[in-house]
């Protein structure tokens, strides 16, 4: 529930990006529920820096966004042992998030279970990789939302979701790690937040390539540390037009990164990457996705090959910023028509289902 800055007050407004965050969870826990739930019998949601449980005016934070999540999914979740654990720092945000678990979370289903922990995350985390020694971890999704850099080591929380079934959803708090960065008192803080050293190479840099350079080490390392093979990032932009803070999923499914992926384009139908506070409630301009290069990329990797359409979906997914929804309709409809493609296999032109080959002229 937190956010990049570090805020002081028990309870405080939500803003408008967090409200975008919560919604790529929120879209994403909807479907990631029912397909961990299929993979096994117990399935664990940690949310690292769960706040009061609300927001100043009521908005649900994500304590209670992920619990109504999987409250919704019950249906597939019958037959799962389905783990919550909320944990809070803060002593007096703790009290309002263990009032509500206690009190105001309604009619739980008996398969639910439902725990706070009042500690420092790294503390938490530090706990359930001892205890698990070698041994698996349940399939799990750490939701990992903390007040800026400090307490989040890159190898203790990749060593919490090593199981080859869990995620992980991270916020990287761009904005307080751009203002400490050269801080001779903070480097031990940003070494345990990267992994690595590597991060002193921005000093010097320009805005933009300084901002895209840490973006892309944090992200490398997750990937290598991690061995996430596939991370999604979102950028967040307040108000005053800067970067807040990144987030990043990371998964070892080719399931989980189409369903992020999706989340993400539903929140900027543009480019699937960037919400920002200044446009929150104005209509887009356009109401379709702009995907004016994906024919192109297609073109350049597979001209002149005749492959499955499950394949050029997994490259839409691998090898793109897309999402596979922008393939079909959007894509290989025009590029049918426009004579680019040739399909084999195809019972009514302008539909594209499995086992249609597509020609690349």
């Amino acid at each position: 529930m937190g956010s990049a800055d570090v805020v002081t007050e028990t309870v405080w407004e939500i803003e408008p990006h967090t409200k975008a965050k919560h919604e790529i969870l929120t879209r994403y826990l909807d479907a990631w529920f029912p397909i961990l739930a299929s993979w096994s019998e117990r399935v664990l949601f940690i949310d690292g820096f769960a706040g009061p449980g609300s927001y100043r005016s009521g908005e649900p934070g994500s304590p209670r966004l992920a619990l109504e999540s999987a409250k919704g999914q019950a249906r597939f979740l019958r037959n799962s042992n389905v783990m919550f654990l909320f944990n809070e720092a803060d002593p007096s945000r703790f009290q309002l998030l263990e009032e509500w678990r206690t009190n105001g979370n309604g009619a739980v289903p008996s398969n639910f279970s439902v725990l706070t922990r009042n500690q420092q995350f790294v503390d938490l985390a530090g706990e359930i990789v001892e205890r698990r020694g070698d041994k698996r971890l349940v399939p799990t999704f750490a939701f990992v939302d903390p007040f800026g850099f400090k307490g989040v080591p890159l190898a203790l929380i990749c060593d919490l979701v090593r199981d080859r079934r869990s995620e992980l959803f991270i916020l990287f708090s761009f904005n307080s790690v751009n203002r400490w960065i050269t801080h001779e008192g903070q480097q031990g803080n940003l070494s345990e937040l990267f992994g690595c050293s590597d991060y002193a190479q921005a000093d010097g840099l320009g805005p933009d390539e300084r901002k895209r350079f840490l973006a892309d080490l944090y992200e490398r390392q997750l990937r290598e540390v991690g061995q996430f093979p596939y991370v999604s990032r979102f950028e967040m932009i307040e108000m005053r037009g800067r970067t807040s803070y990144f987030l990043y999923h990371c998964t070892r499914s080719l399931k989980g990164l189409e369903v992020m992926r999706s989340a993400m384009w539903k929140i900027d139908p543009t480019n699937g990457s960037q919400f920002s506070d200044r446009v929150a409630g104005i209509e887009p301009l356009f109401d379709a996705t702009f995907t004016l290069d994906l024919d192109k990329l297609l073109i350049a990797r597979f001209k002149g090959q005749t492959v499955p359409i499950k394949v050029l979906q997994d490259f839409v997914l691998t090898g793109t910023r897309y999402a596979p929804a922008h393939l079909k309709k959007e894509t290989l409809k025009p590029m049918q028509e426009r004579g680019l493609i040739e399909c084999i296999g195809q019972k009514r032109k302008g539909t594209y289902p499995e086992g249609v080959l597509i020609h690349f002229l």
